[in-house]
Order: structure tokens, then C-alpha cells, then sequence
């Protein structure tokens, strides 16, 4: 393969390993199943497998064995072995390995390689803008998260137990629709993130009862989307 090939080729497979990288930034926050990492690795393994074929050809117009292109997974001196690939003419004639190869297409490199830069800026600015977006959402959360000590105080009236004021701190940080119910004998349960104030509810009541022991006083809700019993 030649280097106007190997850009074209190159180009390809990285704009692949790229894609798939973005769709699972994209997509597994978005549907939170492990299931997508089945086609996405396997997406990935075949990217990669092209990736080290196109590479290996490049080798073979040098007149060197495949094996090389285990240097360019080194960091760094892959970086540099890759550079030696772009720019190193291959054999003048045929080789070990065979006649000399087309050199492939000059404008579709030069549009290729023009392409992958503004993708890679595109790639860049959305990086940073959802790392802006998280950093300033994790702030916020943390802000929440360290302002709860009057709302701690306040589930001390209500919860009787070391263990159910540990778990309401965590529950007061949950977003979405949520409940915490607790018994006069320690026990408690708690649900977030539900489809309904009505649903968290009745699963948050449903654990308590579950944790509570026989002749202690029956669960009752505390607290249903930061608003407290007297508040409901």
C-alpha cells in the first residue's frame, strides 16, 4: 500500500475508532444498558483489525515484515513510527512482497486529510463543551451534597437510628421522584429516580415493611421529594 492509501485507509479506520467512541460518550448515558457494548465492541475490534491490516501493507511496500507495526502500538515512539509511514517513500520496484502498489489518489487525501481536521475540531469543541456541562453539574451536585446539615438535623426528628440518617443523607441527595419511609423501631426504605411521586412511594413503603421487625411500630413515610411528612 502506498502513502496516499495509507492516508485514505488510515483516515478511514480513525474516523471509525472515533465514531464509536462518541457514540458510546452519546449513547450509554443515554440508554444506561450494557447491552450496547456488544455491538460497539464489536465494531471496535473490526475498526481495529483494519487499522493493523492497513498498516501492515504500508510495511510490505517498505520491504519490512508485518511485525513491525507492533512499534507503533508504543506510546509515543507509535507516534513517530507512524510519521515514518506517512512520509518514507516506498520500494522503487517490486519487492518481497510484491509489485509496486497504485499510489492511490492525491485529492481525496488532500479532502480527506481536510475533512478529519475539522471533524477532529468538531470532536474537540463538543468535548469541551460536555466536560463545561459535567463540570459545572457535578459543582452544583456537590453544593447540594455539603448543604445538608439543617436538612440532616431535621431527619433526626423522625429517624431513629445511626443507619437510617446515613441512608437519608445519600436519599436527599437523589434526583427524580423519591420517598423515604422509616419505623419508630429502626427500620427503613427508600426509592429515587422513580416514574412517579405515587410509585416511589409505594416502593420505599414496601422496603421499610420488608426491614421491619414483628411488634415494632409500622413504617410511615418521612420525607417524598424533599417535602417532610406535616408537608405532604
Amino acid at each position: 500500500m502506498g502513502r496516499i492509501s495509507y492516508v485514505n485507509a488510515g483516515l478511514l479506520a480513525w474516523a471509525g475508532l472515533a465514531g464509536i467512541g462518541i457514540g458510546a460518550a452519546v449513547l450509554l448515558p443515554m440508554f444506561r444498558s450494557a447491552l450496547l457494548l456488544v455491538p460497539l465492541g464489536l465494531a471496535f475490534i473490526v475498526f481495529l483489525i483494519w487499522s493493523i491490516r492497513v498498516t501492515v501493507l504500508r510495511l510490505h511496500d517498505l520491504n519490512r515484515t508485518g511485525w513491525w507495526v507492533l512499534v507503533t502500538l508504543v506510546p509515543y515512539i507509535g507516534w513517530v513510527a507512524t510519521l515514518v509511514l506517512l512520509f518514507v517513500p516506498g520500494s522503487a520496484e517490486e519487492n518481497d512482497y510484491g509489485e509496486k502498489p497504485r499510489q492511490g489518489n492525491a485529492v481525496i487525501a488532500v479532502a480527506a486529510v481536510i475533512v478529519g481536521v475539522i471533524g477532529l475540531l468538531a470532536v474537540v469543541r463538543y468535548s469541551m463543551s460536555a466536560y463545561d456541562t459535567y463540570r459545572k453539574r457535578s459543582a452544583r451536585t456537590t453544593e447540594q451534597s455539603q448543604a445538608d446539615p439543617a436538612v440532616l438535623q431535621r431527619a433526626g426528628e423522625y429517624l431513629h437510628s445511626p443507619a437510617a440518617l446515613d441512608a437519608f443523607a445519600s436519599y436527599a441527595r437523589e434526583p427524580g421522584h423519591k420517598a423515604f419511609a422509616a419505623s419508630d423501631g429502626g427500620a427503613y426504605g427508600w426509592r429515587s429516580g422513580q416514574s412517579s411521586m405515587r410509585e416511589a412511594m409505594s416502593r420505599a413503603m414496601a422496603t421499610c415493611e420488608e426491614q421491619r421487625k414483628p411488634y415494632t411500630g409500622e413504617c410511615a413515610l418521612v420525607n417524598v421529594n424533599g417535602h417532610w411528612a406535616e408537608q405532604q
